[in-house]
């Protein structure tokens, strides 16, 4: 038996909450990639010698302001957010490394307890949140 295609859900959404949604998008979601570079840098250099000084958690930055642009972008469909969000996408591909890592640390710490520069004490290494940073990511794209 076939089924009819699921039609894609749109919405017209004005009033308070359109204008909410719009001031979002204008300050806060186009600008802030270029406002925080390190969002999307901090991967580019992730080899970089010394090391950033980095919060473990850093390498969720990107995918939960991905996941948190489409979903304003689904309710929207703003022009110029879906153009600004394939930009984000595209940059952020293009960071995975070749062995697939999408995350901040050198290849030394990925995955692994003792991120550089992030140490809670020495008997205790903060661990990245590369998993949590690869999820954030998925969920994005």
């Amino acid at each position: 038996m076939l089924q009819k295609p699921i039609q894609e859900a749109q919405f017209e959404i004005g009033g308070e909450i359109g204008r909410r949604l719009a001031a979002v998008t204008r300050q806060w979601l186009l600008p802030a990639p270029y406002a925080n570079p390190g969002m999307l840098e901090m991967f580019r250099q992730r080899d970089r010698e010394p090391s950033h000084d980095l919060v473990p958690w850093a390498g969720e930055f990107a995918g939960k302001y991905l996941t948190h642009a489409v979903q304003i972008w689904r309710l929207t469909r703003d022009t110029e957010l879906g153009e600004h969000l394939r930009w984000f996408v595209g940059e952020l591909i293009d960071l995975q490394d070749e062995d697939g890592y999408l995350g901040p640390w050198p290849e030394a710490h990925r995955l692994r307890k003792g991120a550089p520069n992030c140490p809670r004490s020495n008997d205790d290494p903060s661990e990245p949140w590369d998993a949590w940073g690869h999820y954030h990511a998925m969920v994005g794209l």
